[in-house]
Parts: C-alpha cells; structure tokens; sequence
C-alpha cells in the first residue's frame, strides 16, 4: 500500500489533490493491465486446448503470457525427471540472447533452489533480487541472469510438467507482483492442455503399432 501511496485513502488525514490524482492513475493502470490479461485468457486458452500437437502448445503459451503480461522475456522450461539429478530443459522462449538460450538449454535442478520449491508446492511465486541472495542458488536464474519476475508451474491433473519463468519490464512497477496469481490461473490451463495431448499422442503412437 505504500509503495503505490494507496494507504493515504485509509488514513485520517487528507491527501493532497495532486497525490489523489496519483492514487486513481495507479489504480485504473493497475486495474486495465488485470482486464488485458483476463480478457485474454478465454480465446487464449482455447488456442492452446485445441492445439493438435504437443510443440505447439509451448510457444502457444509463451507468446500469450508475454503479450498479455507486456512483459519483457519469458521461457517455458520442462521437467525431465529421468535424468540424474532431474533437469529443466528450455521447450520455448522469447527475448533471450543466444548466449542464454544456450545456458538455459538444460538447468539442473538443486535441492531446495527457488525453482525446485515452486515445482514441489505446485505454486506460482515472485521472486526479487533479495529473495535470489536469500536462499540456496537458483541455478535458472542464473543462467537467465534474471533478478526479479515470476515462476509458475505448469500442472497438469497427475504431475508437474514444468515452469513459466517471466520477467517484467522496467516500467510495470508495482503491478507485476500481484500478477502471479492471474499467471498460476493460467498455467494450470496450460499444464492440462500439455497433459491431454501428451496422452492423445500416446494413445495414437500405439494404435499405429
């Protein structure tokens, strides 16, 4: 509340008017940038539902993601549990160099980092430069040199599939934060589309044999 000066509204002494014009600038961004996504999400989702192959739904979500959030870069990353230790490994992106597409090509995953906690709690987190210093090191973020955005896994209705890793732009301020749960909404969309075609094209691989 301070940080967007929301909190003079609930105190007993009057803002000023130039801080009162502020205070519903703030608001009506923050509040267009919510219905930009969630108007959205209904034709996206669709998109990605009715994606007849897998490879498609990757830069599918991506691209709906950047272009609904404005935000600066984004990847989708996939969990591959067969490997020693398990690994996330880069299936689309937007806005990286080649220099970190090449790093983010396959992440391994350390106990307790940023990215195994938000995979084990199925739940999508902001993270801050101050978080990254905090804990153990995030190995994803690293190799996308990203000090601030958001994780959000993508779930499907029987296991964790991966992550959306997004960064904000520079001028998205306050707003970016209280995204995350709009973007979890989101990805559980994506994680179930991920899974039911991974399934049909299971089943259609053994009808051909």
């Amino acid at each position: 509340l301070e940080s967007t000066r929301l909190l003079k509204i609930f105190t007993s002494s009057k803002p000023e008017p130039d801080e009162q014009l502020e205070v519903l600038e703030a608001v009506e961004k923050h509040m267009s940038r919510e219905l930009l996504f969630l108007s959205h999400l209904s034709k996206i989702s669709s998109n990605i539902l009715e994606a007849e192959i897998t490879e498609d739904i990757y830069p599918l979500t991506l691209d709906a993601i950047v272009s609904s959030l404005k935000a600066k870069r984004g990847a989708v990353m996939l969990l591959d549990n067969e490997s020693t230790p398990p690994c996330l490994r880069l299936a689309a992106e937007q806005g990286f160099t080649p220099e970190s597409r090449k790093r983010m090509g396959q992440v391994y995953l350390e106990s307790a980092s940023m990215e195994s906690r938000c995979l084990e709690r199925k739940e999508a987190q902001f993270f801050s430069e101050e978080d990254i210093g905090e804990g153990p090191a995030s190995s994803l973020t690293m190799a996308a040199k990203m000090q601030e955005g958001i994780m959000a896994p993508l779930v499907g209705q029987t296991r964790t599939l991966g992550l959306v890793l997004i960064e904000p732009e520079p001028s998205s301020g306050v707003f970016f934060p209280h995204t995350t749960p709009l973007l979890q909404i989101f990805s559980n969309v994506c994680g179930l589309a991920l899974e039911k075609q991974r399934l049909l094209e299971t089943i259609q691989h053994k009808n051909e044999q």
